[in-house]
């Protein structure tokens, strides 16, 4: 009966106001929680605001928002879409673990906001694609695949805002501002393609020169 309730909170259309995107990809396994509950993910299953969406060590997972962006998580990581808005283009993320690489659909209309919190940053996004790695609690590190996006410490009395473009990596430190843009390597850029991609093998060492 508890198995058959919990397929049944996946499968129950959600809410216009609530329903932020589905799951369009995993490998082998993810789960989601929602309400206090613990379900296992499936391809095509919605995904409401404030769910946390968790994968193992083995797991990754692709979500497609309303937006038609995209969110790659990768192994050992916890994400929580906390708003969601297609219609007025505001999006707001909590990676509080792991790894996720975003492919943010563009930002047209006027106000319009994608952000990600992580335990040691808050990135601004306005149509690109970047990788973040918050395996580390005190450390987050980015790398800007396409376009650019503003990085800040999450503590606001940390001054300092930092421009990640295309091609750069940039580091952001519990209790410091972020560090100084670095020329991402051919090979961080090639293993960010592919790390949190649930139908690829992830590469056996990823942070290579990173």
């Amino acid at each position: 009966m508890r198995h058959l309730l919990l397929a049944l909170l996946l499968t129950i259309p959600c809410f216009a106001d609530s329903r932020a995107g589905s799951v369009s990809a995993l490998l082998p396994a993810a789960r989601i929680e929602r309400a206090g509950a613990v379900m296992d993910a499936t391809r095509g299953a919605d995904v409401q605001l404030n769910d946390l969406l968790r994968t193992d060590d083995q797991g990754r997972l692709r979500i497609k928002l309303l937006d038609q962006s995209v969110l790659s998580i990768g192994v050992k990581s916890q994400l929580r879409i906390v708003r969601h808005d297609s219609t007025s283009h505001q999006t707001s993320l909590e990676l509080n673990l792991g790894k996720l690489r975003a492919q943010v659909a563009r930002i047209t209309r006027a106000g319009g906001k994608f952000e990600l919190r992580t335990p040691t940053a808050v990135a601004g996004v306005v149509g690109t694609d970047f990788g973040v790695d918050a395996t580390d609690p005190n450390v987050t590190k980015f790398i800007c695949i396409s376009g650019s996006v503003q990085l800040s410490n999450l503590d606001p009395n940390i001054p300092g805002a930092i421009t990640c473009r295309g091609g750069a990596t940039v580091t952001v430190r519990r209790g410091h501002p972020p560090d100084q843009p670095e020329r991402a390597t051919r090979d961080q850029m090639e293993n960010w393609k592919t790390i949190t991609e649930p139908d690829q093998p992830e590469p056996q060492n990823p942070y290579k020169n990173y």
